[in-house]
């Protein structure tokens, strides 16, 4: 049997990071970041299919990238960055208040802006297409400022170690459906469309928007019963 508390932070880790990593919206800018060659591109045929296998072995070692970094920022984000936020002398309240900021702005994104990688006008044919699974797929599209908010707020009130196996776990499967929903970024796009993904875009918006609203009061309140009694004292005292 698994352990209870383990699968209760496997949910709570991963629903928020799924929303606010959004790896649909991935989906297009990946498109336009790795175009696919095109038949106008290669009207001959055996000149197309070998640079297609050129592109597809290309194309999933991007996505293989993104994932394994995607994995490594957010892990080490859940193991030692409450750590680092402890020795830089910043309480984990105010995290959730700048975090809940911060995802807000990427909620409202998702809702209202277009990202413009996703209409990139490369072709395969440049050839100049280099590493781009680190920066900007994995940092800071997918794991950036808000997904490492989410998690290092989440570990406020860990107090086990199954706290921690559950997120990592969370943090695992987010990195595979990345990979896997990248590796079919063709099939994906032919069958959902852009129309599509960007609906689904907006629905998790939404969500994200709703999370930074609960991550912002909740560091709201964290604040006031960590340094209220102290205030409210040195009023009493003048």
């Amino acid at each position: 049997m698994v352990d209870q508390s383990v699968l209760s932070n496997i949910v709570t880790t991963f629903g928020p990071l799924f929303a606010i990593a959004n790896p649909f919206g991935a989906v297009p800018v990946f498109l336009g970041l790795v175009p696919p060659p095109s038949k106008e591109e290669f009207p001959e045929v055996e000149e197309y299919r070998r640079e297609y296998k050129k592109y597809k072995k290309y194309s999933r070692k991007q996505a293989l990238i993104t994932a394994a970094t995607v994995f490594i920022v957010l892990w080490l984000s859940l193991i030692i960055g409450q750590w680092l936020f402890k020795i830089f002398g910043i309480n984990l309240n105010v995290l959730r208040i700048a975090g809940g900021l911060i995802v807000f702005v990427i909620g409202w994104k998702m809702i209202s802006v277009e990202d413009s990688l996703a209409d990139s006008e490369r072709k395969w044919t440049d050839r100049n297409l280099g590493n781009i699974a680190i920066v900007p797929l994995a940092i800071p599209l997918i794991s950036g400022p808000g997904a490492i908010s989410v998690v290092i707020s989440q570990t406020q009130n860990f107090t086990q170690l199954t706290a921690y196996l559950g997120s990592s776990i969370a943090i695992i499967l987010l990195s595979l459906i990345i990979l896997l929903l990248l590796g079919a970024s063709e099939w994906i796009s032919g069958h959902i469309g852009k129309d599509g993904i960007s609906a689904l875009e907006r629905i998790f918006g939404f969500i994200v928007l709703s999370i930074a609203i609960a991550m912002f009061f909740d560091g709201i309140f964290g604040v006031l019963r960590t340094y209220g009694p102290q205030v409210m004292q040195s009023f009493n005292l003048g």
